[in-house]
């Protein structure tokens, strides 16, 4: 059954999860105009530099949040995500 104790845990990792939703979004904005420009690497570096945020972050996070800290990895790394892209965007000077 799920009790009032699964529900507080749950709505913390919805919460951590939910601070990562604009950037995921905008992750995919600029992934499509990156590919417009024909500018795969960019993307593919993205991915990868996020990642590996997300991997490590989940290690230390976990340890000090236990499962919200595992969401909030996700948010962090998605945000890098954006930055690094947006950086790559404004580079473009067709744009």
């Amino acid at each position: 059954a799920f009790t009032e104790a699964d529900l507080k845990l749950t709505s913390g990792v919805f919460f951590c999860y939910s601070l990562g939703l604009i950037f995921f979004g905008i992750r995919e904005s600029f992934t499509r105009i990156l590919y417009a420009f024909k500018n795969t690497k960019a993307v593919s570096k993205s991915i990868l530099i996020s990642l590996f945020i997300n991997i490590m972050l989940n290690f230390i996070l976990k340890r000090y949040l236990g499962l919200n800290g595992l969401a909030l990895a996700t948010s962090i790394s998605g945000f890098v995500g954006i930055n690094i892209l947006y950086n790559e965007i404004k580079k473009i000077d067709n744009l």
